[in-house]
């Protein structure tokens, strides 16, 4: 006797560029299950949505990955959040049902980076606002 799986839906939205202040917002369909994933790049916050529903949410402020590990209706998803370009602010979402990769998107804030005065300003601003948070997290928590 043969089992039929259902093809697994995808619903990537048309791509849109991150913003600094909005963050990062990334959405995914399984089947019948709707999850989103969304990341503050001012807070560190990262929250995993399925189905309108809160499932999962931390903060991140010191790693450039962060990883979620949810069970929905009997299948276990894994989200992964990796920083690959900290300059341009290059985020990469992969989701995983039962470890088998089903989805992958990229955002970044600065699409192409260093090639106008805008983008490099907005580079200044980014080091700037790093540096800042970092001086100010080493005041605040002691070592």
């Amino acid at each position: 006797m043969t089992t039929q799986t259902q093809p697994v839906q995808f619903n990537i939205p048309t791509p849109a560029k991150a913003s600094a202040f909005t963050g990062y917002h990334f959405e995914f369909t399984d089947q019948d299950t709707n999850i989103e994933v969304q990341a503050s790049s001012w807070s560190g916050k990262e929250s995993v949505v399925i189905n309108g529903e809160l499932i999962s949410d931390k903060r991140v402020l010191t790693s450039t990955s962060s990883e979620h590990i949810i069970t929905h209706d009997g299948r276990e998803y894994r989200v992964g959040l990796h920083i690959t370009n900290i300059l341009t602010g290059n985020v990469e979402c992969k989701l995983y049902r039962n470890d088998l990769l089903i989805g992958s998107q990229h955002k970044a804030v600065i699409e192409k980076p260093y090639t106008s005065l805008p983008s490099i300003l907005k580079i200044s601003v980014a080091i700037a606002w790093t540096v800042a948070c970092a001086l100010w997290v080493t005041s605040v928590l002691p070592l």
